[in-house]
């Protein structure tokens, strides 16, 4: 029910049927040899979103858009060597923000029943944060269109700094029991970051280190590689695709292997069952 809901909400975002379905199946552990888990996961969010989009095209006559405008762009093979570091920042926010959110959550853990107390202080914190930097205020969908018609004037340094701010406020509200996603912050602090690679090397089609660091981010905190990269693609333009298929691959990998490594650390201080001396019987 809960990945139906999802995928029928982003397919009336995107008129697209794809995309939530998609992130349900490769959330299913063990894919298809789940059995029940993958079928009642994907099969109910593919329907969903089938439904959604028709219900969304038929409620306002209009199919989705390419959310953001770069200027015409033709993939080169340089592009594919830019997106290497490129999708490697995006990695480190997605994986980042997945690591400080479990941090923060554990950090909680003493006001687990103080709800109040909880809230006010993510909500303290958030008013600041946005008082502060007011771009970090909501999702950040449209507040990203700021960030990509402004980028020159808001200076590598602050974009930077909007992406880091963005990601700490929405891992703490989280954190603090406000309900919410991370697909939006995630995805502005990935456009954050993409800018002001543009910014530092100007001479890089602009959608080039915006596609890379977005699905790179994606990636790494979904998991989820054919999800970043369709979503991806649909708020950028097609002609990306090389540059995001080099980006999911970096930002899958390194959120894989990280996770491997955190995993072995785990078990390595777990606690390890003492044998028992058998005893002779007489």
């Amino acid at each position: 029910m809960g990945y139906s809901g999802f995928s029928g909400m982003l397919a009336a975002f995107i008129t697209s049927p794809f995309s939530g379905a998609l992130l349900t199946l490769e959330s299913a552990q063990g894919g298809a040899s789940a059995g029940g888990a993958y079928l009642w996961g994907f099969v109910p969010s593919l329907l969903a979103s089938a439904t959604a989009t028709v219900v969304f095209v038929g409620l306002t006559g209009r199919f989705f858009e390419t959310l953001y405008a770069f200027p015409d762009y033709i993939p080169h093979l340089i592009d594919l060597l830019w997106a290497v570091p490129f999708g490697f920042a995006g990695a480190l926010v997605g994986v980042l923000f997945m690591v400080g959110l479990r941090w923060l959550r554990q950090l909680m853990q003493p006001l687990k029943t103080h709800l109040v107390w909880r809230g006010l202080l993510g909500g303290l914190v958030m008013g600041i944060i946005g008082a502060l930097l007011p771009l970090t205020l909501f999702s950040g969908e449209k507040e990203t269109l700021d960030l990509i018609s402004q980028a020159t004037q808001i200076g590598f340094l602050m974009l930077v700094v909007l992406a880091v701010a963005k990601l700490f406020a929405t891992a703490l509200l989280l954190a603090t029991g406000w309900k919410g996603g991370y697909i939006f912050p995630v995805m502005f602090a990935g456009i954050a970051l993409g800018m002001a690679g543009k910014v530092l090397f100007p001479g890089v089609p602009t959608a080039v280190p915006v596609a890379a660091v977005l699905a790179g981010a994606l990636a790494a905190a979904f998991r989820a590689p054919l999800f970043a990269a369709l979503f991806t693609l649909i708020m950028v333009q097609a002609e990306t695709a090389p540059v995001v298929a080099v980006a999911v691959l970096i930002g899958f990998v390194l959120s894989v292997l990280l996770g491997q490594r955190a995993a072995r650390a785990a078990a390595a201080k777990a606690p390890h069952p003492v044998p028992q001396t058998p005893q002779l019987q007489g």
